[in-house]
């Protein structure tokens, strides 16, 4: 029998040792980011979008759905040895759920005249629980409607909702409104201060300029 022998040396090279952190509770419209730690061993990390690079901090493109999503980063610990390459990998798993948003709707009179009050209303339309409290005005009131008095010709409100039932995470939307403020119509009344008995009066509106309408009312509030 004739027998031969070889060695080889087969040397075992390390997998990457990373730490991947990430916010595993986000509000709807936000964008997934994944870190990895400082203290993290790799060349390579191959991200959920398939882009495999050095980079240390991983930003989604496109925001998601609401609801729960599972991202998974492998990294890469990459030897080279005998014109070889060897690809040592960690595969982590990071679960990250997506909370929705209050919905909005605001309500309110397109205008009003100056120095009069309006009610701007605020809707909640998805259908969350939520309390006065979690409805915060701009002017520090609280609640679906606030009564505002018009002083200006242009005053814009907003309202702050925040979802503070939804655990772990609670998610806020923000809508404003803007009331417009109208001069009120400026004039005079000309004509006879006093009349004789079975004669007639006239009078007649001075200086009002762009009137849309004109109602004429006794003492009695009698509509003329």
């Amino acid at each position: 029998t004739c027998t031969s022998t070889a060695t080889i040396e087969v040397a075992g090279k390390e997998n990457p040792n990373v730490s991947l952190t990430t916010a595993p509770d986000i509000c709807e419209g936000s964008k997934v980011t994944i870190t990895s730690d400082a203290s993290s061993v790799a060349d390579y990390y191959l991200w959920p979008d398939a882009t495999e690079n050095a980079m240390t901090v991983w930003t989604e493109s496109s925001e998601q759905t609401v609801g729960a999503h599972t991202y998974e980063v492998t990294a890469i610990k990459r030897y080279v040895a005998g014109g070889k390459v060897l690809n040592c990998t960690q595969v982590t798993t990071l679960p990250i759920t997506i909370h929705s948003n209050p919905q909005l709707t605001i309500d309110g009179p397109a205008f009003v005249c100056l120095d009069e009050d309006a009610v701007i209303t605020v809707t909640e339309t998805s259908g969350m629980v939520l309390d006065d409290a979690d409805y915060v005005w701009s002017t520090g009131e609280t609640g679906t409607s606030i009564t505002v008095h018009s002083s200006s010709e242009s005053a814009t409100y907003t309202v702050t909702v925040t979802n503070s039932h939804e655990e772990p995470k609670s998610c806020s939307t923000s809508k404003s409104f803007t009331l417009n403020g109208k001069d009120k119509p400026s004039f005079e009344i000309e004509g006879a201060l006093s009349y004789c008995e079975g004669e007639q009066a006239s009078l007649s509106i001075a200086g009002g300029n762009n009137l849309k309408s004109v109602v004429w009312k006794d003492q009695d509030n009698t509509i003329l």
